[in-house]
């Protein structure tokens, strides 16, 4: 992970308010010292330099001295808690500025990725470093940093101010305190640094799993599967909040055992004190150890924690820290946007000995050799039986998967070099749609501000979609929330939403990847009229499995096995191609799946 020039100048800056904040704590705490000799004899007063001279300079004495070094402490300890809240505002806003500008930069560079990466990886993964992985990287290494330089700070601040008043006592108070706080280091070290590793594991498994028992809702409610999947959580959540259970319990230890050796440093100040025949000064050295040991107990404390959760988010960072270092695979080969040698599209579509293989380890191809061309405004057809490679030969034309061998023109020119502008003349309707939880009018001009939102280009959508029906049907019109997954249409209206989604962007070619395979067949027959209505209008690319949704395209490829076994029209197919005239005699194509 780097840190941008804001960032590093924020940090110099806290550094030093922190340097500054350390100062102040010093010196609230060596003015107890002051109070309580001052308290016992005011003449000692004198010792302390610049307070004497000021007694002297102002004459004051007894109790007026006394009252007056009382209010004067009082105001500063006011003064130093007060700057000492506006360092810790400081330092709350830097880190969790960095959570949010962290979070920005990791859903950056995952919807940045390319198709075949994104897919490689679990969604929970995503989730988990964009949302909880950030927070721990910063909330554990970055704020146990600062804590750790602060209360270092404050710590080695508090040993020179009691081994100034008190060498003897004060060394072996804190040689016994720091061989305490090793032994406690060492034990909690690797056990803090395996559970922040088993938690990071851990969060990735919850999130999935409840992706799953939620996604699958359906399926747990109609086959009674609901125990399987809650037996499944309550076994990761278990093991979650036992990390966590653990963890709270280390985090106390160091606390307790250091308040357990307080009483021990008292002791050893009253005895030196005696045994150095210097009574008179037992109370005052009392008052400063007891100060400084209420201060350095909880500096001690967050010193272990500090280092323990620094160990604890490396786990995180492990994690996220490759996936914001990564350049972006995809920004950095979109092409040049240079008008000269634009992308416009008005002639043909060219594969030219096209290969595509998911395994790269595998000699296997998907889809092998394909060459074809796809007129400007033609409707051509993809047919074949399911894993003949129609899905992969959409995705490559979309530019989702990228040629292992051959290229794709469009006009004579690569897509390679020009993929921003070619995919900005594209639109896809897939079988399965992804909505939001929002309104009609923010599902079809998807990620795009309202204030932005051309309602003409919208309407027109709405209207070669026939969704105008649907529209007035509903309670507010354009604005009615459509519910997750669009739950609140039918599955012709989604359909329809997804069309008109497509065609918001004026796209010049259009995809359909099985667009109707999942409706039954009235409403299959219903978006259909929406589709033939886009003949001519648009360039269609229809991938379908039913013979309804390709019979009126003007040229249909048959593929099997990854390769094209013929093209044509549909009578001249049925009438040469034997696997396509069995498809059509048997009344419909194959189902498909993913390819």
């Amino acid at each position: 992970m780097t840190l941008d020039d804001t960032t590093r100048a924020s940090a110099v800056v806290l550094l030093i308010l922190v340097i500054v904040g350390t100062v102040l704590e010093g010196a609230g705490i060596a003015s107890v010292f002051v109070l309580i000799s001052v308290i016992g004899d005011p003449a000692t007063i004198s010792k302390f330099g610049i307070l004497g001279q000021i007694a002297d300079r102002y004459a004051l004495e007894g109790n007026l001295l006394i009252t007056t070094l009382s209010i004067g402490i009082a105001a500063f300890i006011i003064f130093k808690n007060s700057y000492l809240y506006i360092v810790i505002c400081y330092r709350v806003s830097f880190v969790n500025d960095g959570i949010a500008r962290d979070g920005k930069r990791l859903l950056s560079r995952y919807l940045d990725q390319t198709y075949e990466q994104f897919i490689q990886r679990n969604s929970a993964d995503y989730i988990r470093n964009t949302f909880i992985s950030v927070r721990s990287v910063h909330a554990g290494i970055f704020t146990g940093f600062i804590e750790f330089i602060t209360e270092s700070l404050v710590a080695i601040t508090i040993l020179i101010i009691t081994l100034v008043a008190e060498p003897v006592a004060a060394s072996i108070a804190f040689a016994f305190v720091g061989t305490v706080f090793l032994v406690i280091y060492q034990f909690l070290g690797r056990r803090m640094t395996r559970l922040g590793e088993e938690r990071h594991f851990l969060e990735k498994e919850v999130l999935q799993n409840l992706n799953q028992s939620l996604n699958n809702f359906r399926d747990i409610q109609l086959y009674y599967l609901g125990q399987h999947f809650i037996r499944t959580f309550a076994e990761l959540i278990s093991s979650y909040t036992q990390n966590y259970r653990s963890y709270g319990i280390l985090t106390q230890t160091p606390r307790l055992v250091f308040e357990s050796v307080l009483p021990i440093g008292i002791v050893t100040v009253v005895v030196v004190a005696v045994l150095s025949n210097d009574k008179g000064n037992i109370l005052p050295l009392l008052a400063l150890f007891a100060v400084s040991a209420m201060r350095i107990l909880p500096s001690f404390n967050r010193i272990v924690m500090s280092v323990n959760g620094i160990k604890s988010g490396f786990a995180a960072l492990n994690e996220i820290a490759p996936d914001l270092s990564v350049k972006s695979a995809r920004s950095t080969n979109l092409g040049n946007n240079g008008a000269a040698n634009s992308i416009k599209f008005d002639d043909v579509i060219e594969l030219e000995g096209v290969g595509y293989g998911y395994d790269k380890s595998l000699t296997k191809r998907v889809v092998k050799n394909i060459s074809v061309k796809i007129r400007c405004g033609q409707s051509v057809g993809l047919v074949g039986v399911s894993g003949a490679g129609k899905s992969t030969v959409a995705d490559l034309l979309l530019g989702l998967l990228r040629p292992d061998a051959g290229r794709i023109l469009i006009d004579g020119k690569d897509i390679t070099d020009h993929m921003r502008e070619w995919q900005h003349l594209l639109g896809v309707v897939p079988q399965s749609i992804n909505f939001l939880d929002d309104t009609l009018r923010r599902n079809v001009a998807i990620g795009i501000d309202d204030a932005d939102i051309n309602e003409a280009d919208l309407e027109e959508a709405l209207s070669k979609a026939q969704l105008q029906e649907t529209i007035k049907n509903l309670p507010d019109g354009l604005d009615t929330n459509i519910g997750e997954r669009g739950v609140k249409l039918s599955g012709g209206q989604r359909q329809r939403v997804g069309i008109a989604r497509a065609l918001y962007r004026k796209p010049k070619v259009l995809i359909l990847d099985e667009a109707t395979s999942a409706l039954d067949l009235e409403t299959e027959w219903e978006v259909n009229q929406s589709i033939k209505n886009l003949h001519g209008q648009v360039t269609l690319i229809v991938i379908a499995h039913r013979l309804s949704t390709v019979r009126d395209c003007s040229k249909l490829i048959y593929l099997d096995g990854g390769v094209i076994i013929d093209e044509g029209t549909y009578d001249e197919l049925y009438q040469r191609c034997a696997p396509f005239t069995r498809l059509v005699d048997r009344g419909e194509f194959s189902g498909e799946n993913n390819e």
